[in-house]
């Protein structure tokens, strides 16, 4: 049997590509900030479900922003999947902006916007746990 890590985990998988495709429909849009919303409202909407799978988001600094403002949910866990660009062409799913251009942009726009949102979040993380060393040397 096929399992996905929502499955197998029994979280909620939510796509923040596909909150902001929605949200594209809608010409007034200000995208970062209702996709944001969105994915609140529909966590709450579903408030007996207490894990999230969110795959595609923060894609930068705004995102970040904007979730730690109006979430008051934290994550626990944050994670990076590496892949090869090559293996990211798999089947098209039949969508106008699946395509190799689409794909370099959205690379592109990893490197550039998302990457220094999880290199600043790490070195939160390095700086935090420094602290947290210090506190115990100190105390032996």
């Amino acid at each position: 049997m096929h399992y996905s890590v929502d499955m197998k985990y029994d979280y909620t998988q939510l796509s923040a590509g596909e909150f902001l495709h929605d949200e594209r429909k809608n010409l007034d849009s200000q995208y970062g900030d209702l996709t944001v919303k969105e994915m609140d409202q529909t966590m709450a909407a579903i408030a007996q479900k207490n894990k999230f799978l969110i795959d595609g988001f923060p894609r930068n600094q705004d995102n970040l922003q904007g979730w730690n403002k109006t979430v008051d949910r934290k994550a626990d866990v944050f994670f990076i999947l590496s892949v090869l660009n090559n293996d990211l062409r798999g089947k098209s799913s039949g969508r106008t902006d699946d395509n190799t251009e689409s794909l370099e942009k959205k690379i592109q726009t990893y490197l550039q916007t998302t990457r220094p949102v999880i290199d600043s979040s790490e070195k939160k993380n390095e700086e935090i746990f420094d602290e947290i060393i210090k506190i115990f040397d100190k105390e032996g």
